[in-house]
């Protein structure tokens, strides 16, 4: 908490907007200790590896990162090398820490933090605010002076907390592996005969139409359309995005493993991105996860209109988890969950 206490991070909303007034950044790297040194990352393999073994979703869970969804954030027009940074230790990666360019439509460019994440043997050598550090130096030599970042528990400058629900869709394989309630019942969605996997063109509409959608947020992102199709250009075992041809709705979900630490095994769970549309559109999204793509679970953050048009709607079951989102040098002050419609991951 001392780190953060001295950088320049707000919720206040009596001054909104920048904390401080954004100055060149410095061209010369973080120094380090003898023997380590910063890399920029670009093998998606060395990665995916680090990130399975080091990157705990909880006591009990680790989420897995396959190297097809690491390629395929690496593939992307935005994508900065030097925002893939590897913190190594006599050639060996000991850390690591990734930015992704966003634009928020309230503020503009911003740098969306992910994955940071130390070894074993590293975690209490206070080498996580180097990375944050660099990474910011970085940043601001790409005249990107504001980021964002989400933690499982609050810095101290959240603006805003989110929770995790779940919609379990293989209930015989879960059971052993998590908490589900004894009297839950498994639930068989279906899938409209319109709504298939998006074209090039389904997906440009799809981006007016979370546009549109997202004039009622009060944080939210943005995407020009030609971002929009790539970002969301359907990639197996990565990501999917849904269209209905006939009412004009879509909805978008990633992929990923996680591990049972305590058993070892692992279950498939997809994490709904963004929609556009009613209840319909998201049920398709339902049954293609559950009866096309078998898998185990289907997790929904209670932000925007999740909570009562999805989570209420369907039943969804509260989880454990929960994020809270903090910017870095700039303050939006407090915003409610339903006026927020932005995902990490």
């Amino acid at each position: 908490m001392s780190f953060w206490k001295k950088q320049p991070a707000s919720n206040s909303s009596t001054t909104i907007g920048p904390v401080t007034k954004p100055s060149d950044s410095s061209q010369v790297a973080t120094p380090l200790p003898d023997g380590y040194s910063w890399k920029s990352v670009s093998d998606a393999t060395l990665v995916s590896e680090f990130l399975s073994i080091n990157y705990s979703d909880d006591d009990s869970l680790m989420i897995c990162y396959r190297p097809e969804m690491i390629r395929g954030l690496f593939g992307l027009s935005s994508f900065r090398s030097a925002y893939s940074l590897g913190l190594f230790h006599n050639h060996k990666m000991v850390g690591y820490i990734f930015g992704k360019e966003h634009t928020v439509t309230e503020i503009g460019r911003i740098l969306g933090v992910n994955f940071l994440c130390l070894d074993r043997d590293h975690r209490n050598l206070k080498m996580a605010p180097l990375l944050i550090t660099e990474l910011t130096r970085i940043s601001y030599a790409s005249s990107i002076h504001y980021a964002i970042f989400a933690n499982g528990e609050d810095r101290g400058f959240a603006f805003t907390a989110l929770s995790y629900f779940h919609m379990p869709l293989n209930v015989p394989r879960l059971r052993p592996l998590i908490h589900i309630p004894g009297n839950f019942k498994q639930r068989l969605f279906s899938i409209r005969k319109t709504t298939a996997i998006a074209t090039r063109d389904n997906l440009l509409v799809a981006a007016e139409l979370l546009s549109n959608s997202n004039q009622r947020m009060l944080f939210s992102e943005s995407f020009t359309p030609e971002q929009f199709v790539e970002e969301f250009t359907t990639r197996p075992e990565c990501n999917y995005t849904l269209f209905n041809s006939t009412t004009s709705e879509f909805a978008s979900f990633f992929v990923l493993d996680t591990k049972c630490l305590k058993t070892g095994n692992t279950f498939r769970r997809a994490y709904l991105h963004y929609f556009s549309g009613g209840p319909e559109i998201v049920e398709d999204a339902l049954c293609y996860a559950q009866n096309t793509l078998n898998l185990d679970l289907f997790d929904v953050l209670d932000m925007g209109r999740n909570e009562t048009e999805i989570i209420d709607h369907f039943g969804f079951l509260p989880g454990t988890g929960h994020l809270f989102y903090h910017l870095f040098n700039y303050s939006v002050g407090l915003i409610g969950r339903s006026r927020v419609n932005f995902v990490l991951f």
